[in-house]
């Protein structure tokens, strides 16, 4: 008698668990699997720069106060703001002193710039490279947009699995319902660059670009990337 109490028990339990509401699991449903991909090229707008100050450069004839003050004239007559994008990269050690000799020191101090075209970078470095300051490299290339344009690449994606699904679909005189499974299958949408083309230059140890003499800059664009993986009720 108890033993068939909790067999009535567990059954009562399973149930409960696991209603039978006549729909078809997932598995059990006939579906359509696509693959959707786009990508786009994304001109770069945020271009960093380092640009070392130091008064060895002038062999110490110009002290590192008077360079300084020298660059961000040349900057604002260049059209950059230096209270906002001109910011010293090493704000913990200030001015770095080297002793060479004991009655000889230089000092030196390092600085990122942030300009928004290709065309701005080039007038940057041609000035700065008058005033005898021509240590420049770029670190990095980066766009001001690109969490949005990364979130609309997905969409395009979603939008071509669909299309790709509806197309398959019509082709064997069927139609598509709704999604029942979305996935991401490749986040490869942010390649960053730092690469230039039309530049004379060489690659320093961090991968950034030493700029020797004035360059015609022109910088690769960025291709962001997405693929998702749907599946559609195929009716």
């Amino acid at each position: 008698m108890i033993k068939l109490l909790l067999q009535a028990f567990f059954m009562l339990i399973a149930g409960l668990a696991f209603p039978q509401t006549g729909e078809k699991n997932f598995i059990d449903q006939n579906y359509i699997e696509v693959t959707g991909t786009a990508e786009m090229e994304i001109v770069p707008d945020m271009i960093y720069l380092n640009i070392i100050v130091n008064e060895s450069d002038t062999k110490g004839k110009i002290p590192l106060e008077t360079l300084e003050l020298k660059m961000k004239q040349r900057l604002a007559e260049n059209g950059v703001d230096v209270g906002k994008d001109l910011t010293v990269s090493d704000l913990s050690s200030g001015y770095k002193k080297y002793f060479l000799k004991d009655k000889d020191v230089v000092s030196k101090r390092s600085y990122v710039l942030l300009v928004h075209d290709a065309a701005t970078a080039g007038k940057v470095i041609e000035a700065l490279g008058e005033e005898e300051i021509s240590n420049i490299s770029i670190l990095k290339t980066d766009h001001s947009q690109m969490a949005q344009k990364r979130f609309d690449i997905r969409l395009d994606a979603i939008k071509a699995a669909k299309r790709k699904a509806e197309a398959m679909a019509g082709a064997l005189g069927q139609t598509i319902g709704k999604a029942i499974y979305i996935t991401e299958t490749s986040n490869d949408n942010y390649l960053q660059s730092n690469t230039i083309s039309q530049i004379r230059g060489s690659r320093t140890s961090d991968n950034s670009i030493f700029i020797n003499g004035f360059p015609d800059l022109s910088f690769e664009n960025f291709t962001i990337k997405s693929s998702v993986l749907v599946r559609f009720i195929l009716n």
